[in-house]
């Protein structure tokens, strides 16, 4: 005697239900996924406008320029109306994660080499500096006060340094 619930059974998809998709960029295939959910993950940047797509009844694969149901123009494309919804890229990044990124870098180099960390101190506050501050992220602010520190430090080196050779000459130091 078979035990009915133990069988894998095939569910039928209901009639109105609209046709999902499947991506592909590079190697790696993702999905399946609603047509908005693709719109939305192109319009903010998950998914790279040279994915490819696939609706999940068919083999082909078609660039997601190509298809208007994705914001395509193209006519000839309209019948096959694909949907995508990949997940985020992680190799995504802005230009202003990556400037602040480097205002974070300088910082840190500003506070922890002697002398140079002057001259880093300054590139940080300088790249900082050309960023609009409404936009600066997290990485530029906190990179902005390490430049400002470092270079404070770097500067209280130097005056101690410069006194201690004076004293040094006037004999006061041996």
């Amino acid at each position: 005697m078979s035990d009915p619930y133990r069988k894998p059974v095939e569910r039928p998809r209901p009639p109105s239900q609209a046709p999902r998709w499947y991506t592909k960029s590079g190697d790696v295939e993702k999905g399946p996924f609603e047509v908005d959910a693709i719109k939305r993950s192109l319009k903010e940047g998950y998914i790279r406008s040279t994915a490819l797509v696939r609706r999940e009844d068919q083999t082909e694969w078609h660039p997601i320029t190509e298809l208007s149901r994705f914001g395509a123009t193209s006519a000839a494309s309209a019948p096959l109306s694909p949907t995508t919804t990949p997940a985020r890229s992680s190799s995504t990044s802005t230009p202003a994660r990556d400037e602040g990124t480097k205002i974070l870098i300088y910082g840190a180099l500003a506070c922890t080499l002697t002398y140079i960390g002057l001259i880093f101190g300054v590139m940080g506050i300088a790249a900082a500096r050309k960023q609009p501050r409404e936009s600066r992220g997290k990485y530029a602010r906190v990179g902005l006060i390490l430049s400002v520190v470092g270079v404070v430090i770097q500067v209280l080196l130097l005056v101690f340094a410069v006194v201690i050779i004076v004293l040094t000459k006037k004999g006061a130091i041996q």
